[in-house]
């Protein structure tokens, strides 16, 4: 049987000294936390708009760099359309993946999975909901 023994410190406690701890100004830390996580004014208020279905403020700079899509410039745009938009972002569907669900499927397959969405008992309401629109999923039997 092996007996446990204590390491043993070759230097003695008083002679380790700790690195001393440095301050950061207060401002820095701001600074720093700002540059980090905040977002600008207007690309609040667009997340705002698109989630409301308003329309979207078409901010020049985000327009240059390709941040906003040609459909949400689009002013010919139906109401039916914004009105799916917000509806796709109100149950937590990305911007982007909205977007293409809206581009590549038929209004009327959108609408009917979001009708059926709620008789589904979804764990991931957002997830199902993409699934059933790409796939077609049919009818849910509670429905029938």
């Amino acid at each position: 049987m092996r007996s446990k023994h204590i390491p043993v410190i070759e230097q003695p406690l008083n002679e380790i000294k700790p690195e001393p701890l440095r301050g950061v100004p207060r401002d820095r830390i701001i600074e720093y936390s700002r540059n980090r996580y905040a977002k600008t004014r207007e690309e609040v208020e667009r997340q705002i708009a698109e989630i409301n279905g308003w329309n979207v403020p078409q901010d020049k700079a985000a327009h240059e760099i390709g941040q906003i899509s040609k459909t949400e410039i689009s002013d010919a745009e139906t109401p039916q359309l914004k009105e799916l938009r917000r509806r796709l972002l109100n149950v937590g569907i990305a911007s982007e993946q909205t977007e293409y669900l809206l581009s590549h499927f038929e209004a009327e397959r959108i609408e009917k999975q979001l009708q059926w969405l709620p008789f589904r008992h979804a764990r991931n309401p957002s997830a199902y909901l993409v699934a059933a629109i790409v796939g077609d999923y049919e009818e849910p039997i509670q429905r029938k």
